[in-house]
Formats: C-alpha cells, sequence, structure tokens
C-alpha cells in the first residue's frame, strides 16, 4: 500500500518517470493519489511537460462502487 510520496518514491526506484507512462488506479482515492504521483515528479525534478501518466479516474464508478 502506499500512503505517502516516500513509499511511491521507494515503490518507484528505478523508473524514469520522465521515459515511460505510470498508470493508477486509486478508484475513490484518486485526487490524494494524483497530488502524489505530481509530487514525486516535482521531487525528482520531471518538468510537467516530460511527466506522463494516467490516474484513470472515474468519480461516477468511485461513487457506484464506494459510496
Amino acid at each position: 500500500m502506499v500512503a505517502n510520496i516516500d513509499d511511491l518514491d521507494t515503490l518507484l526506484k528505478g523508473v524514469h518517470l520522465d521515459l515511460l507512462d505510470v498508470t493508477i488506479d486509486a478508484r475513490a482515492a484518486f485526487l490524494p493519489a494524483a497530488a502524489t504521483m505530481a509530487a514525486l515528479w516535482h521531487r525528482r525534478g520531471i518538468a510537467a511537460s516530460a511527466a506522463r501518466g494516467a490516474f484513470n479516474a472515474n468519480p461516477l464508478a468511485a461513487f457506484a462502487l464506494e459510496g
């Protein structure tokens, strides 16, 4: 489980985030997940134009599944 930026940084250690897309499926927690990923891009010095990824956010589906 990833609870914070340090966890995510450890999980993605060695991954070149400026070269690869990262897909995160956090269901109803997509906003905090997106913020944590954005913070990691910033921490690693990756410009917004080079950050690549998808959050697969679907608020209606998350609400339907999790209320």
